[in-house]
């Protein structure tokens, strides 16, 4: 799956795919056009887009006395950024990085980047998030690197640079600096350069009071797809998230549409498939149904050659047989007995003030077997009583004495009228 950056500087745009850069005309008649073509061109198949911007179309404001209601109040810091910035809140989005007392602001205008959402609609493009670029390529380097507690960043662009306060992998400060007018030597980030690790992205920078180790990443556009990958695919939250408030995805369902219409099309799949193993399986009951029908009436007209197969057979030969129980004084079929009626009896039957040891209880449809250990013989004979109460035909408890003390006793009974033998 690719990562789709669109990267936006001062209105200017460029695709970054693949660590590759593709200008994009950015004239604003024909830009929503121009943006189709150039993902269309790269294959884009609707998947989700990050705007990376640049550090120019950002302002920074370090927020000191920051206590916990306000740094939960975001509607209260915007109103203290704005007392730091030339525009008002209605003009700008901003997202906070924050820490013990104080936090980072990092805002940006609404107007550009709304009509670039715009645009970017217009041609069915999704944007999950929007992260300045300085903090995509900072943040993988402090995830990716072993940098101290306390870091100076060095990130020297084409035509600008930038130094980035890095406190326990978090950002505190930014600074941006046109290059023709770089003063490492007087910027007031570095009024505290003892306490901090000084570190530049390539080669070290010397100035004649400070020296900036080079991390040697070779390849920036490599590390910046890798951390915009992280964020798109939902394994990591960026330190600025701007994709907030007026510039917040307006159509909350359009980061999952395609994942909700093959969910949908998987449902009606299974529905259609549910459907038609239902209708087999009534197919099928419905010619069991058919077979036993047949049987029924077959056995019917073998008992009754001479009756008329009736709709409810069984009732007929449910009342045919009663007629004969009636005229010969028996029942031709024997009911058939309850084991586990018979078991819940027998347990029923133990006195719950006896103590014994029950060795073993054997239950089936009309007989009942127990083994066991007792104190004496009086105590089987109460159990044999207790059983015949329950209209259990018992035999004669039979029991012996123990070595050991007590007595071994085994009973027999039925559910039957007779004693068995």
């Amino acid at each position: 799956m690719n990562t789709w950056i669109l990267r936006y500087d001062r209105g200017k745009l460029s695709l970054l795919l693949d660590e590759e850069v593709f200008e994009v005309d950015s004239d604003s008649e024909s830009r929503a056009e121009s943006l189709s073509a150039a993902l269309a061109e790269h294959g884009y198949a609707g998947e989700p887009v990050l705007p990376a911007i640049s550090a120019w179309d950002c302002f920074s404001v370090e927020l000191k006395h920051v206590d916990a209601a306000l740094a939960r109040d975001r509607k209260a810091l915007s109103f203290a950024v704005e007392r730091e910035l030339p525009i008002s809140s209605e003009e700008f989005v901003a997202d906070y990085c924050k820490q013990k007392g104080r936090a980072l602001a990092i805002a940006t205008r609404i107007e550009p980047l709304a009509e670039l959402l715009n645009d970017l609609s217009t041609c069915d493009v999704v944007v999950s998030s929007i992260v300045p670029e300085s903090f995509l390529l900072a943040e993988e380097i402090v995830l990716g690197c072993d940098l101290p507690p306390k870091t100076l960043l060095l990130i020297e662009n084409a035509d600008s640079y930038e130094l980035v306060r890095i406190e326990n992998k978090l950002a505190t400060a930014w600074r941006l600096s046109d290059s023709e007018c770089i003063d490492l030597e007087t910027e007031s980030l570095l009024a505290d350069e003892s306490e901090f690790s000084l570190r530049s992205l390539n080669q070290t920078v010397r100035t004649s009071r400070y020296e900036f180790s080079g991390l040697e990443v070779s390849n920036r556009r490599e590390v910046v797809t890798k951390a915009a990958g992280k964020i798109l695919s939902g394994n990591k939250e960026p330190w600025i998230e701007l994709c907030r408030d007026e510039l917040g995805v307006g159509d909350r369902l359009g980061l999952v549409r395609n994942q909700i219409r093959a969910a949908a099309m998987g449902a009606v799949v299974l529905f259609v498939a549910a459907a038609a193993f239902l209708w087999s399986r009534v197919s099928y009951y419905e010619t069991i149904a058919d077979e036993y029908a047949n049987k029924q009436q077959a056995v019917f007209t073998e008992i009754l050659p001479n009756s008329r197969i009736p709709g409810a057979i069984r009732s007929r030969l449910e009342s045919e047989l009663k007629n004969r129980q009636g005229i010969s004084g028996t029942s031709e079929i024997p009911p058939i007995g309850s084991a586990l009626k018979s078991l819940s009896l027998t347990v029923d039957s133990i006195p719950e003030d006896l103590r014994l040891r029950l060795l073993q209880i054997r239950v089936e449809e009309e007989t009942i077997d127990l083994e066991g250990q007792a104190r004496n013989h009086s105590d089987s004979e109460q159990i044999a009583n207790r059983l015949r109460e329950r209209e259990f035909t018992v035999d004669p408890p039979r029991s012996e004495n123990l070595s050991e003390g007590g007595v071994s006793f085994s009973i027999h009974g039925s559910t039957s009228q007779e004693p068995t033998k």
